[in-house]
């Protein structure tokens, strides 16, 4: 029975968060006085010409639930009244703001509960009041822009002026832009993280996509609290094995420290506060191009970013002339499901903006009136977009007919683009061009053979370029599984281009050691959680494991932290069991 109860430590330990929340100023019920949410978290912004208030985060969830319907029409922006957990009086509305379901909390529902050391504060009666009631929140802007002590202890973001721009803004954006690094501008955006507008946000989000848009220093965001392994090699015969990992992988090892993380998911934070409660602000196609190429370069994944982007992108697309073109279109959802996690490339909303791309692109391309550049341009736009509806699992004929047409007919020759990028663009070509024939598509959904070769050729020397870093990972791996006695080769090409970092040929077993720069940044507090894979890593296994192999994904760093030979065998022995079991399995459901 004694396990029901909280230990002495958990006692403390919720004592302390209580204490700490009573010490924030609170958005409590304006019956019952119980917190719906800390003021830091919520947001001042403008939608359908009117101020209204949210939460940035889920928390205020937790203490809320929703009635019944306020329309029963689905197209009716309002969807559910929501209610205190406590008392069941309504302090809000659950409504559908650009792309996401938000609450907006009603002004004369709740009020302001400040912690009392912090009182009295004067309400707008000229009276002491820890308890700030309002009936408008133009009411509670009014208070907090004429009381800067307030202001300071509230911390609610205003996005309601977020489009506004000032001298002062002004200064601030050529500070951001003139930051030598990355550390500095996220030192200048911390410091002035309440008096951003959607242009600093913007320019703060690309410059910061640009300082690390090296393959190898993303990754390093999230890597803070973990560490490399700098053990010696057990191969003594080869002395550049010996040398210690920060050495062979410099780039890897340069981190940033805590502080730098923590500002780096504040303007994470922001980016998301403009696209969910600003997202009109971008009016262009370029605009939400930069963006989303940025958020590629910074492995940031948040859905509740990419999904508003997405939403975004599909309404710029259905006006008489849209805002934004096929090729910026094309972008915006090629990053998106490069992104994404699996599971959610295959969601609807993703499903239905690749869909409208693809209708826009087509549509462009059969338009007699269009112009000539654009069409000549009709492989740089396809390619990408038939290569995203392999990472959502999703498959569109007529955009695959197109595609194979248009480069079989010389579309690749009338590209005018540097060679390095051509031979990226063949890579992926050749990637749709399997896909077809492991999946045994019609057979005019191939390139022709004189084709067919030269884009193999350029996508087996971009997979073999992309395992010359591993070497001391291959050797690792290597060495731990002849030890457990177990035949390997290493740098395995197999027939298709495809090449393996370490293989088991007689279980047809691949084992494929991924860089950081294969997976999201991690945000503080889920470095733990098992990382999910970008989509051409999921790509390139589910090729694998049409051609019969049973494929292993390492993340290099975290096998890097394995730091004896001991560690290593016992997890590579686990892995090599699961995947063993698992193809059994499948083999007697067959």
């Amino acid at each position: 029975m004694s396990a029901t109860y909280p230990t002495s430590s958990e006692s403390t330990a919720m004592d302390d968060l209580t204490k700490t929340k009573t010490l924030m100023p609170r958005l409590v019920c304006g019956k019952c006085n119980t917190t719906l949410s800390t003021t830091k978290d919520l947001v001042f912004f403008k939608w359908r010409n009117g101020f209204h208030v949210s939460s940035s985060t889920d928390e205020a969830l937790k203490n809320l639930f929703p009635e019944e319907s306020v329309e029963e029409n689905d197209t009716k922006w309002k969807k559910h009244k929501m209610l205190c957990l406590k008392c069941n009086y309504q302090v809000g509305t659950l409504a559908q703001i650009f792309a996401l379901k938000k609450i907006l909390f009603s002004a004369s529902c709740v009020s302001i509960q400040m912690p009392e050391d912090q009182s009295p504060l004067l309400s707008l009666s000229g009276y002491p009041s820890s308890l700030l009631s309002f009936t408008m929140w133009s009411e509670l802007i009014l208070m907090a822009e004429t009381q800067p002590t307030l202001k300071d202890l509230l911390q609610i973001q205003r996005v309601d002026n977020i489009q506004q721009y000032s001298t002062e803004n002004a200064k601030l954006h050529r500070r951001i832009l003139m930051a030598k690094d990355l550390q500095e501008l996220l030192r200048i955006v911390d410091e002035n993280i309440f008096d951003l507008n959607q242009y600093n946000i913007r320019t703060a989000i690309d410059r910061a996509g640009r300082f690390v848009a090296t393959r190898t220093t993303r990754a390093n965001l999230s890597a803070v609290n973990n560490t490399h392994s700098s053990s010696q090699s057990e191969a003594p015969e080869d002395e550049l094995l010996a040398i210690p990992s920060p050495a062979l992988f410099a780039n890897w090892s340069v981190k940033p420290n805590a502080l730098d993380t923590k500002r780096f998911w504040k303007l994470i934070d922001e980016t998301e506060k403009l696209v969910n409660f600003g997202i009109a602000a971008f009016k262009t196609g370029q605009a939400l191009s930069n963006l989303t190429t940025a958020l590629m370069r910074l492995g940031v994944e948040r859905t509740t970013i990419l999904r508003p982007i997405a939403a975004q992108t599909v309404y710029m697309m259905q006006f008489d002339q849209p805002k934004i073109s096929a090729h910026e279109a094309c972008m915006v959802v090629a990053a998106v499901t490069h992104l994404l996690p699996r599971e959610s490339r295959r969601q609807e909303w993703v499903l239905d903006s690749l869909q409208a791309t693809c209708k826009m692109v087509m549509a462009e391309l059969d338009d007699e009136k269009a112009n000539v550049e654009g069409k000549e341009r009709a492989a740089e736009v396809l390619v990408p977009l038939a290569r995203s509806f392999l990472f959502a699992e999703s498959f569109d004929e007529d955009l695959f007919r197109r595609t194979f047409k248009e480069v079989n007919s010389g579309a690749l020759n009338k590209l005018n683009m540097p060679s390095f990028k051509q031979r990226v663009l063949m890579s992926k070509l050749y990637q749709i061009h399997l896909d077809c024939e492991l999946n045994d598509r019609s057979m005019d959904l191939r390139l022709s053979p004189a084709l067919e070769d030269e884009c193999k050729r350029a996508f087996s020397a971009h997979q073999k370029k992309s395992k010359g870093s591993s070497f001391r990972l291959r050797h690792l791996v290597c060495t731990a599984l002849d030890k457990i006695g177990i035949a390997n080769e290493t740098l395995y090409a197999l027939e298709t281009g495809y090449h393996v970092d370490v293989v088991v040929p007689r279980q047809k077993i691949a084992i494929e050691i991924n860089p950081p720069d294969c997976y999201p940044a991690l945000e503080p507090g889920y470095e733990d959680r098992d990382p999910k894979a970008f989509g051409f890593v999921d790509l390139k296994m589910r090729h694998l494991e049409r051609l019969g192999w049973t494929v292993i994904n390492l993340h290099a760093n975290r096998f890097l932290q394995l730091e004896t030979l001991a560690n290593r065998m016992m997890h590579l022995s686990m892995l090599l069991e699961i995947v063993t079991c698992r193809g059994q399995k499948s083999t007697r459901m067959r």
